[in-house]
């Protein structure tokens, strides 16, 4: 039997066959969104943006001299409730070798306890990069997922970094 036999032209709703073979191929980020109860095409959501993922990009350099963990500026998310995965990188260096600079993630102001890490800058390099993947369950609507860091000593310098959010549930 020919592959395109198996292929599913249409969906079965509670009452009616929507086809979907008349739709083009999606893009990345679209869903498939009903145009009438027995249509069905492919769009971006609301926002033109995909619903289940949220990003901050930063590049300006940004330095800290404190020991206490200090908001990492533009790194900042409020998606919303529920469980997500986060992924976050940075790029980093220190002006004296024998120190570090560490970064946290805090979900609604509490630092997530296996999220924190150190990254020590050799005297020969002139950045390093650090990156932390966490599952964050039970986020609450209004809390915000943010980095915060700190340094042991010298002044920690950041360029760039990201912070990704994606729901899982």
């Amino acid at each position: 039997m020919p592959l395109f036999d198996r292929i599913a032209a249409f969906l079965m709703s509670q009452t009616e066959l929507v086809d979907v073979q008349s739709a083009p191929a999606p893009s990345v980020g679209q869903v498939l969104t009903a145009s009438s109860p027995t249509q069905a095409f492919w769009n971006l959501p609301a926002g033109g943006t995909n619903p289940f993922i949220a990003s901050a990009q930063a590049t300006s350099v940004v330095t800290t001299s404190l020991a206490g963990d200090v908001l990492l500026t533009g790194m900042t998310l409020a998606p919303g409730a529920g469980n997500f995965m986060a992924w976050f990188s940075v790029q980093t260096q220190n002006s004296n070798a024998a120190n570090s600079n560490r970064f946290t993630i805090y979900v609604g102001g509490v630092a997530v306890a296996v999220s924190s890490r150190s990254i020590r800058v050799p005297a020969t390099a002139s950045n390093s990069e650090a990156s932390i993947v966490v599952y964050l369950p039970g986020v609450l609507a209004l809390q915000a997922i943010e980095v915060r860091w700190s340094v042991s000593g010298g002044t920690g310098t950041v360029t760039n970094r990201c912070l990704n959010v994606m729901r899982t549930a």
